[in-house]
């Protein structure tokens, strides 16, 4: 994302320990617990907001996934070809798949959590409260 970012805005109605949506998966759900904990422990979380949770949710899940499945089968695969003996013969390796869904998510996380104020640079951007309708700097 270019651009100068939004502020994260503190709000009084924030919502706290909302449960993760059935729908997650295991490891997903895991990664709402403590992000919803996180968000609303600030007072940024809404209503509003719950969506690009779960999506920042499902993204560090997949991570997690991807990883375990680049520990189970490693960084290489070998790669197999058929003899006309229908014998499989090793014929090279190439790169875990996993490896481009992983950095897809991380990506994708990244951004997100850029938006919901989950990364320690958009933690240090300044905060605005919510404010009423009225502007200071006409108040004599």
């Amino acid at each position: 994302m270019k651009g100068t970012k939004p502020y994260i805005q503190i709000v009084r109605d924030s919502l706290a320990d909302v449960p993760p949506p059935a729908w997650l998966s295991p490891m997903a759900k895991e990664v709402w617990i403590d992000t919803v904990s996180d968000l609303s422990g600030r007072k940024i979380l809404t209503r509003d907001n719950l969506p690009s949770v779960a999506n920042y949710c499902i993204a560090l899940g997949q991570v997690r996934e991807a990883e375990e499945e680049v520990q189970r089968m490693g960084l290489l695969i070998k790669v197999y070809a058929i003899t006309k003996t229908g014998e499989a013969v090793v014929t090279g390796v190439k790169k875990n798949p996993a490896l481009q869904v992983q950095k897809d998510a991380m990506n994708t996380a990244r951004l997100i959590g850029a938006e919901l104020g989950t990364t320690p640079i958009s933690r240090s951007r300044p905060t605005l409260a919510n404010s009423d309708d009225t502007d200071d700097l006409f108040d004599f």
